[in-house]
């Protein structure tokens, strides 16, 4: 399985590099070149005990890469997650822009996922309003919870968990 993760903070670095550890072949995607330049040379951006250990292995082993294209991987990738991040807007609710940017290249690069940058808008969207069911068959809460079961923080990636796609 080969997967892609949108955002590489907290969320995205950490669960893209927990997936490494299981064995898929993860690429996380930054719109910031001066960061995934400085993953590519190995510098985490963020601290997590022994996560720059974890990235390092991966790198080297071929599981985990970096970049700032989501349109250049889209198309060799299973599955797609958006790790961006959502501020909180001028009345307090949650800033989407940022998703709503990934699910506009998402559908205007996707060829083999076979969805119009509408569709692919449409689908992003009511994932997020709506993640206990989903057209695509698995929800926000799936892939949040194999997220939750993945503490990298203690090297425990546990690879006995199944991916519920």
């Amino acid at each position: 399985m080969r997967i892609a993760i949108v955002g590489s903070g907290y969320v995205g670095l950490v669960s893209g590099t927990c997936f490494a550890e299981m064995g898929i072949k993860v690429t996380c995607i930054d719109t910031n070149p001066e960061k995934i330049e400085r993953l590519q040379n190995g510098k985490v951006p963020i601290y997590e005990p022994e996560l720059d250990t974890l990235i390092q292995k991966n790198m080297r082993a071929g599981r985990l890469s970096f970049g700032t294209d989501l349109g250049a991987v889209v198309n060799s990738v299973d599955v797609v997650f958006i790790a961006v991040g959502t501020p909180p807007d001028e009345d307090g609710g949650a800033d989407l822009s940022h998703v709503l940017d990934v699910a506009k290249t998402f559908g205007a690069s996707a060829k083999r996922f076979g969805m119009t940058q509408e569709q692919a808008l449409k689908t992003i969207v009511e994932e997020v309003y709506n993640s206990e069911s989903s057209s695509l068959g698995f929800s926000l809460k799936d892939a949040l919870d194999l997220i939750h079961n993945c503490d990298c923080r203690f090297s425990e990636c546990d690879p006995s968990q199944d991916v519920p796609f």
